[in-house]
């Protein structure tokens, strides 16, 4: 979605963004699980905009970031805190 904004600022960050995201899964051996939850949601999302509910789907893709960001952040100091033990 990122690369149809037709901004190569933008494809720069998202691309920089997913390679340290690849980094971070590459520590859970449950990644395809983990991918696997979301894809329900990515169809919401493309549904909506197939359909013209643009505003739906930016809400549903802002809590789906949301949802995302707090659990990889969850899952990334739980494995920095298994490190240190």
């Amino acid at each position: 979605m990122v690369h149809l904004l037709g901004s190569t600022r933008l494809d720069r960050f998202f691309d920089t963004t997913a390679a340290q995201l690849r980094l971070a899964f590459a520590e859970f051996p449950q990644e395809q699980d983990f991918q696997a939850q979301y894809v329900p949601r990515d169809r919401v999302v493309c549904d909506l905009l197939r359909s013209g509910g643009r505003a739906e789907a930016a809400a549903a893709l802002r809590q789906y970031l949301d949802d995302s960001e707090r659990q990889v952040v969850d899952m990334v100091r739980a494995a920095a805190a298994a490190r240190q033990n």
